[in-house]
């Protein structure tokens, strides 16, 4: 081993990299530079095409329990012109009752259909009309009355007008393809109603 050169000054440490520029990170994931008002503007709008196009694609099936109580309604109005047509004297009000029946079986399955298609798992439950004692009851005294008819025109006014108000409703809050079949279950329905028999 060499003797050791005690005139030898060691070298001086060389802190230059601290001075230096330090090479910049590349970035992995980022936005590209823009200012920050732009950059959130940005942000802010995309947020709300999302918030758009969810509630597009959303929209009408948050209307499932008006859509279940309109198959409701409609299948109980159902229910009391089937009955109708067996037992009214009138051959107006029979061809009425059958009307009405056939109208309102066609939204019920124009309702259901479309829940369906938006992947909605019907629940029988909901939809089953309640079968009113009180309306059989009256129908019952009013054929050994003799206003049959009448009693069966009074029910389905009311309820039709019910049943359209319950149209109103839901159509307010629908997209487009729900509005289209409830515009057309309204004029359905509005034909009924403008049959001579309620003039």
């Amino acid at each position: 081993m060499p003797p050791e050169d005690k005139n030898t000054v060691p070298p001086a440490p060389d802190f230059d990299f601290i001075l230096k520029d330090q090479p910049k990170a590349k970035r992995k994931f980022g936005l590209p530079k823009m200012p920050k008002l732009l950059l959130v503007s940005l942000i802010g709008a995309v947020l709300v095409l999302l918030v758009i196009i969810a509630g597009s694609l959303f929209r009408g099936t948050g209307n499932t329990e008006k859509i279940y109580s309109l198959i409701k309604d409609g299948a109980a109005i159902d229910r009391v012109s089937a009955l109708v047509i067996g037992q009214a004297k009138d051959t107006d009000t029979k061809n009425l009752a059958v009307t009405a029946s056939a109208a309102l079986s066609s939204q019920q399955q124009q309702l259901s259909a479309y829940l369906t298609s938006k992947k909605v798992k019907i629940e029988t439950a909901k939809i089953t009309p309640l079968v009113s004692a009180d309306i059989d009851d009256k129908l019952k005294a009013a054929l050994l009355n003799n206003t049959y008819d009448q009693s069966y025109l009074t029910y389905l006014k009311d309820s039709i007008g019910a049943y359209q108000q319950s149209l109103n409703n839901t159509y307010n809050t629908a997209g487009s393809e729900l509005k289209t079949i409830l515009s057309q279950a309204y004029s359905s329905t509005d034909v009924i109603l403008s049959t001579p028999q309620f003039k």
